[in-house]
């Protein structure tokens, strides 16, 4: 445990995080909102939901790699849910489709997870929750909208952020991802625009303590 501003905050149970890495739990889950549960005026940036298509597909239009937003999503997530492996830039379209695979213009990430291992699968329900999860103060898909996280898909169900309230809903592709999560970011998020990257503020109170500013997110600053 650490003490901010007079605020008791969980750090994560894992040790010796890569340097780049913010040794916290996930913002908002569980081991993070209950050390706040004196929050009382929430500053949280206004990031909202949307989703940037990559387009029809043409192998000339991928990009030369991922971007440095879906790489920093892809560590953040790895380094707290474990999956096998990850793969983010490939040049290619949609399974079945004539559409741009968000692959292919390095806004998304594969982390791979086994649906039919129970432990595998645990960890992967987990964190499609966190990602979608609604925060301390009840704004719904908290973290996926301050990834900029424009599509989930994983174990034949998908979330979309242009249909964000219809939760992860069948999903119907040539792939049944049931192997990994499939997760896109939008374009301010792969140019790490949004608050995940930059961090936003909440004032708590300590119990019997004083009140001060503390930072939640990845680059919290």
């Amino acid at each position: 445990m650490i003490a901010i501003l007079g605020v008791v905050v969980a750090v994560g149970a894992c040790n010796n995080p890569p340097a780049n890495l913010d040794a916290r739990t996930p913002a908002n889950s569980p081991g993070i909102i209950k050390p706040l549960h004196m929050l009382v005026r929430p500053q949280y940036a206004p990031d909202v939901l949307w989703l940037d298509a990559p387009g029809v597909w043409n192998s000339s239009r991928c990009s030369s790699g991922a971007t440095g937003g879906i790489n920093l999503v892809s560590i953040y997530l790895s380094y707290h849910y474990q999956p096998t492996t990850s793969q983010t830039f490939n040049c290619r379209n949609v399974d079945g489709t004539n559409s741009m695979s968000a692959h292919g213009v390095g806004r998304a990430v594969d982390l791979f997870f086994n649906a039919n291992d129970a432990a595998q699968r645990r960890r992967a329900d987990d964190m499609v929750f966190m990602l979608l999860a609604s925060d301390a103060v009840g704004n719904p898909n908290a973290i996926a909208r301050r990834m900029g996280i424009q599509t989930i898909i994983w174990n034949r169900r998908i979330w979309t952020a242009n249909n964000a309230a219809a939760g992860m809903r069948t999903y119907t592709g040539k792939h049944p991802h049931t192997d990994h999560v499939h997760i896109e970011i939008n374009n301010a998020a792969a140019l790490q625009g949004t608050t995940f990257f930059k961090g936003w503020h909440v004032l708590s109170c300590a119990p019997d303590g004083p009140c001060g500013y503390i930072s939640i997110g990845r680059y919290a600053s």
